[in-house]
């Protein structure tokens, strides 16, 4: 009987805790579950200005467009400047367009630099795999794009074209537990993105 007794007791206790999960998630289903040294960051993404009128095919929004987001983390030396890739995380278009979402590390007393790329998740990940990546300068020296001879960059329609490259950087941060805690007043820069 005392087992009989401790078995439904079990089922109790796993239903309830079920149901406050079922309830957690059904109210939150987009929040991330973060490690213990992680931070969702929310950083402002600007898009550079517009070309010319006229001399493209494609729409403005077409022209902006974001298929991938790759963001590099590097550790900047604040006294030499000079910065060591340090990890790379995947990062997500807010629904206006106008912010990205992304997990941080946190690093006390060092200084984070986040440079995003965009479009160009295949070429990141072959930097990434084969290990070329050790500086900065490293990511803008070896990414690059190439079209065979005599082809040029498919931009005549809005519905096959090739999304343009973009890259930005924000400005070297310590990132803590405390960082953007409120996404209205982010404690770090905003991306300002460029077609590369």
């Amino acid at each position: 009987m005392k087992r009989i007794n401790s078995f439904f007791g079990f089922l109790f206790l796993a239903a309830v805790a079920f149901s406050s999960c079922q309830d957690q998630f059904a109210s939150d289903s987009e929040r991330v579950q973060l490690n213990g040294d992680q931070v969702e960051l929310h950083i402002g993404l600007n898009v550079s200005g517009n070309i010319q009128a006229g001399l493209r095919s494609i729409t403005d929004d077409d022209e902006n467009a974001i298929d991938s987001i790759y963001v590099l983390a590097f550790e900047v030396d604040t006294i030499t400047g000079a910065s060591s890739f340090a990890y790379s995380v995947t990062g997500k278009l807010s629904d206006d367009k106008t912010k990205m979402v992304m997990l941080a590390q946190t690093k006390y007393q060092v200084k984070q630099q986040f440079v995003v790329i965009t479009n160009a998740a295949d070429e990141i990940s072959a930097l990434l795999v084969n290990g070329d990546i050790k500086t900065k300068s490293d990511l803008y020296t070896k990414l690059e794009f190439s079209l065979p001879e005599k082809t040029p960059w498919n931009a005549t329609t809005s519905t096959n074209f090739q999304k343009f490259p973009m890259w930005g950087e924000t400005e070297p941060a310590e990132i803590t537990k405390d960082t953007n805690r409120e996404p209205d007043k982010p404690d770090i820069s905003p991306v300002h993105l460029r077609r590369m």
